[in-house]
């Protein structure tokens, strides 16, 4: 596995294929899209895949990308659709621009496939209409919602449970018959018999709003058949924005939405440390580090991190790293291990971190005086840990690192 790079950082891109799986993730994508494409049914399903941002939820879609490539080849039918809404530029755009490329990444697979090509004006014919009526049915549905909010009406119900009373009242206003061109649409696509897969990545960077419509627009194109999505977000963050904006339990919306809830897999701890140690191997033989030493202390640092179960996600190990080689390219007169302490706090609690560079290291990055050193390992002993990052909490693992953190400042002595 080739992981060399040119810069002596570590870059935050996400795991493009199996060759760069690192994280054991490959198994995992492999065995959502088996499931999901095993059989060929015509019933939608909504996939809500959930995780903490920098737990690897894009390089997940990535290898479900290439085992949808690899089924392909296998030639089973399958449209992939890969949509990115914070990419759009208003939040007109995010229907336009989803409803624009499903049609057209239809189209684009009948045309490919000879035995489809003479069904793409009776079959997709249904399909462009109903495309065209949504974004009429969306842009109705804004002030409807409001209305409604402002009433204090029960928003679930009525957007979920009387759809179709929705589309009937925007249907006299607009002169589309939604429900016959929604039936239409879905018979066209059930005799095509193509089943389609939408990923939806990084919902929880829009705005809340703007995840309100996406989660709108889903819910209405979810009703045709074979068309299956698979939703990347935080739910914590995506159930935030739902009870910010619609004033509604978020758990609640979301789980009538959502038909197969499951979560980025927890790395293996073993897995995160031998990343860490691969990076630190390549890091610190970068020029202008090139140290055997700084390596072998550097290693048995991390190890000693990685036991307290800091390290969680890869965006941690690239960010412990990346300020452990910044620290050292700055010579500062520390231990390989200090360094590498105030490098976990530096990357994983700013506010910490921040509280001990003030107050205590600011004269103990040269240990001349002994009185200084114990003045620094006291002030350390004396901290109250309730930053406002752990919102008056303990965060135990950070403590811990302390810990570390005094130890070493204790063995300096």
């Amino acid at each position: 596995m080739d992981i060399q790079q040119s810069s002596a950082y570590n870059s935050d891109l996400p795991i493009r294929s199996s060759a760069e799986d690192r994280y054991e993730f490959a198994p995992f994508a492999n065995h959502v899209i088996d499931e999901l494409f095993s059989e060929q049914q015509p019933e939608s399903i909504v996939v809500g895949l959930s995780g903490a941002w920098g737990s690897g939820k894009t390089s997940l879609l990535n290898l479900m990308v290439e085992r949808v490539e690899y089924l392909k080849s296998q030639n089973k039918r399958v449209i992939n659709i890969r949509y990115v809404p914070w990419r759009a530029k208003n939040r007109d755009a995010l229907i336009t621009s989803f409803l624009t490329l499903l049609v057209e990444k239809i189209e684009e697979e009948m045309a490919r496939v000879l035995d489809l090509k003479d069904k793409i004006t009776s079959g997709l014919g249904p399909v462009k209409e109903y495309a065209k009526a949504l974004k009429q049915l969306e842009s109705g549905l804004k002030p409807f919602v409001s209305v409604l909010s402002a009433l204090g009406v029960p928003l679930i119900e009525k957007i979920f449970d009387t759809m179709a009373d929705v589309r009937s009242s925007l249907a006299e206003e607009t002169s589309l018959d939604l429900e016959e061109l929604h039936q239409n649409a879905y018979a066209a696509l059930k005799e095509l018999k193509i089943p389609t897969l939408v990923m939806i990545d990084d919902l929880d960077r829009l705005e809340p709003s703007e995840i309100i419509d996406m989660l709108r627009l889903v819910r209405s194109t979810a009703q045709l058949p074979y068309v299956t999505f698979i939703m990347c977000y935080d739910h914590t963050n995506v159930i935030e924005a739902i009870e910010t904006v619609l004033k509604v339990d978020g758990r609640k919306f979301l789980s009538k939405l959502v038909q197969l809830p499951i979560y980025v897999p927890s790395i293996p701890d073993e897995a995160l440390l031998s990343v860490a140690l691969t990076d630190l191997e390549r890091l610190t033989a970068a020029p202008k580090i090139d140290n055997v030493d700084l390596l072998a202390e550097s290693s048995v640092a991390i190890e000693d991190v990685s036991k307290l179960q800091v390290i969680q996600t890869p965006r941690d190990i690239n960010r412990i790293t990346n300020s452990f080689i910044f620290r050292v390219r700055r010579n500062l007169e520390c231990s390989t291990a200090l360094s590498m302490y105030l490098a976990v706090l530096e990357a994983m609690d700013s506010s910490t971190y921040k509280w001990i560079e003030n107050n205590v290291l600011k004269n103990a990055y040269q240990q001349s005086e002994t009185k200084e050193l114990k003045d620094s390992i006291e002030e350390l002993r004396s901290l109250d840990y309730t930053f406002s990052s752990n919102e008056g909490k303990y965060n135990d693992p950070i403590r811990e690192v302390v810990k570390l953190l005094i130890s070493n400042l204790e063995s300096e002595g």
